[in-house]
């Protein structure tokens, strides 16, 4: 399936999790199906036009590149939250 995700800054914020300390970005994420998807399932419906996405972002050092180390989506039967238990950038 393809989407296209759209990304909103919120807020910025100090988080630790293993191996990072320092801010955050938190975005808003809107979801958009493309194409490869099925129109008549329910779940994709809400997720575009009812769901809320947040995903924090961490930088990876100096290197301009964030990354994810949080996030909660609203589904049709609850939340589903996912976080880092730890961040690592590889050299």
């Amino acid at each position: 399936m393809r989407a296209d995700l759209r990304l909103t800054e919120v807020s910025r914020k100090k988080m630790s999790v293993t191996g990072f300390s320092g801010e955050t970005v938190t975005c808003r994420m809107g979801f958009k199906p493309v194409s490869g998807y099925r129109s008549d399932k329910k779940a994709l419906t809400f997720l575009r036009d009812r769901s809320r996405i947040m995903v924090t972002f961490a930088p990876l050092g100096e290197t301009g590149v964030y990354a994810p180390i949080y996030a909660t989506v609203s589904t049709e039967i609850g939340t589903i939250t996912v976080k880092a238990r730890r961040f690592q950038a590889i050299d």
